[in-house]
């Protein structure tokens, strides 16, 4: 289908020479009601206007500020809803069939787990698509939003170096590198969460398990969620924020599942949880001044992990999730303070709690090496 293109005069006008208009590409264009209906009745991708005026409208607004455009995309988005529910139910289809006919070639066990994440890869869109209709006028906003959140989001990460998450998903790997020379069952029981090991009084195992993953792929699973959140932790309150908060949440992790799993753990993935729940605190007191969708979008990731965690119940310590995010939690709740305008000033004392975090973060990597270095 032939799509016409945006509907404008074709020059830049001034706007009080006209009741309707928008700002594209930093010019504005004259317009009608019935040509912007049109624009936001169109297309599921929302259209790149910057803003908009209307005779209602006291000069330039947003687009998801006026009313009668987000009912005309709320169209557009329970349309959306209805292609994705579909593709989900072929999907899901698709990927049982796919494991009924892998049944003869694997065991039980086996079987269990790859029906478990084709399971997690045809729900999460649909049940994301979902919450969307059941509230298409927030939908709505936040899509027609998603333009702010972007600009937003490249601005807060222009302003750090991420050195810290780049540096804490650097040392992970380097144990994976550990790993493939001495075995990765050898370190697991060296420097994992091993219980028994643990309630004889290495202790230490609570902080070199966050270094330690089961695998290539864990470690990129959580080293991708650490380059998403971390950056973001490091831009709003600062790095020493960041090794402060993934340390005490990788200890309540690791203490949730000292108290209530007995198989051995590894992973940051309490740590990783922890800066989630963090940025949910910060999102949430800060939801004024952010765009609409940053919050969302970061409950959509914890909505994410969850249902990972329902359908991998047996393979994921759920307790050392729980732990650190509620680690997270509290530790948002007494330092997730920040203007997002503003690059991060932390206080003397919460620079030097970063450092000394950061010291204790090293030591334990280096342990962490020492204790899964091959004899």
């Amino acid at each position: 289908m032939r799509k016409e293109p945006l509907p404008s005069v074709g020059v830049s006008v001034d706007p009080k020479d006209h009741p309707f208009g928008y700002v594209l590409d930093g010019a504005p264009r004259a317009s009608t009601r019935e040509k912007l209906l049109a624009i936001y009745a169109r297309d599921v991708l929302p259209p790149r206007i910057t803003s908009v005026w209307t005779p209602e409208s006291a000069g330039f607004v947003a687009p998801y500020d006026v009313d009668f455009l987000v009912a005309a995309y709320e169209a557009v988005v329970r349309r959306d809803f209805r292609r994705k529910a579909v593709v989900a139910a072929l999907g899901a289809a698709a990927l049982v069939a796919i494991a009924v006919a892998l049944t003869g070639e694997l065991g039980l066990g086996r079987l269990a787990v790859l029906f478990a994440v084709y399971a997690l890869l045809a729900l999460v869109p649909f049940l994301l698509a979902f919450g969307e209709r059941l509230d298409a006028h927030r939908a709505a906003r936040a899509r027609l939003a998603a333009p702010d959140l972007d600009r937003t989001l490249s601005r807060l990460l222009a302003r750090t170096q991420a050195a810290g998450s780049y540096t804490l998903a650097g040392a992970w790997w380097g144990i994976v590198v550990v790993s493939l020379f001495a075995g990765g069952d050898r370190v697991i029981r060296a420097a994992g969460l091993v219980k028994e090991g643990a309630e004889r009084g290495e202790a230490w195992r609570m902080l070199t398990a966050a270094f330690v993953h089961a695998g290539v792929y864990h470690a990129m699973f959580n080293a991708s969620a650490l380059l998403a959140w971390g950056p973001l932790v490091e831009a709003t309150v600062g790095s020493p924020t960041l090794g402060l908060v993934f340390l005490l949440s990788a200890l309540g992790g690791s203490a949730a599942s000292l108290a209530l799993v007995s198989q051995t753990s590894v992973g940051a993935s309490g740590g990783l949880l922890g800066v989630l729940g963090f940025l949910l605190v910060y999102a949430w007191r800060e939801r004024r001044r952010l765009p609409i969708g940053f919050l969302r979008r970061l409950a959509t990731s914890l909505a994410f992990v969850a249902l990972y965690g329902v359908l991998l119940a047996f393979l994921i310590d759920n307790a050392a999730h729980g732990g650190g995010l509620a680690t997270g939690v509290v530790c948002g709740l007494f330092l997730a303070r920040g203007d997002p305008s503003a690059p991060p000033v932390p206080s003397a004392a919460r620079a030097a709690a970063g450092v000394v975090a950061w010291c204790v973060l090293a030591c334990a990597f280096a342990l962490t090496v020492v204790l899964a270095w091959p004899n």
